[in-house]
C-alpha cells in the first residue's frame, strides 16, 4: 500500500532529531485543526503536519491519526525526511516525540507524534516535505507541499528565527 505524500524513508536514530518538551499540549485532538495540514497517511489514517516556532530552534511536528481525529500509533522507529526550502533539500530526523506530548498510555514502542528539529529553518519560507513512514505493515509515503511554517505554526514564541 503506497499513499503518495512525501520521501521519509525509515532509518535508524539521528542526532538531529527534537526530544524535548515544551510544556503545552501537543495532542492533535487537542491542538486547533487550522494550524495542521492534513495528507492521507494509507487507508486508514491522516498525517498532520504542523510547525514549533521557537528561539531555542524551529521544529517541525507530524500527527498520525485516524480518519475520526483519534491518535493512531504506528511503528515508533525514526524515520528521515527530505525539507525542500527555495530548490535545496535536507534530510532530518522525526523521533518519537517525548511521552509528555503523547497520548496516555501510548505503547513504548508506538507512537503517534513525531518531531524533528529544523534549525535552519524560517517563519516565512515555503516547505516541502517529503518522506515514508511505517504504519501498520505497509510504508506509507508522506508528501506536504507549499507548508509555510509562519501560517501553520502551533506556536510561535516571541522571538522565533531560524539559523540559516
Amino acid at each position: 500500500m503506497r499513499i503518495l505524500l512525501g520521501t521519509i524513508v525509515l532509518a535508524g536514530c539521528a542526532s538531529g532529531a527534537a526530544t524535548h518538551s515544551h510544556g503545552h499540549s501537543h495532542v492533535a485532538a487537542t491542538s486547533p485543526r487550522d494550524v495542521m495540514v492534513p495528507t492521507p497517511a494509507g487507508d486508514h489514517h491522516v498525517a498532520l503536519l504542523t510547525a514549533h516556532l521557537a528561539p531555542s530552534g524551529n521544529e517541525l511536528d507530524i500527527f498520525i491519526e485516524t480518519r475520526d481525529r483519534q491518535p493512531a500509533a504506528i511503528a515508533s522507529a525514526p524515520f528521515e525526511a527530505t525539507v525542500r526550502i527555495a530548490g535545496e533539500d535536507r534530510t532530518t530526523t522525526f523521533a518519537c516525540a517525548p511521552a509528555a506530548e503523547r497520548p496516555a498510555g501510548e505503547a513504548a514502542h508506538q507512537c503517534s507524534h513525531f518531531v524533528a528539529a529544523v534549525p535552519w529553518m524560517h517563519p516565512r519560507d515555503t516547505v516541502r516535505v517529503t518522506g515514508w513512514a511505517k504504519a501498520a505493515d505497509a510504508n506509507v509515503e508522506l508528501r506536504w507541499e507549499g507548508f509555510r511554517p509562519f501560517r501553520y505554526a502551533h506556536v510561535h514564541e516571541q522571538g522565533a528565527v531560524a539559523t540559516k
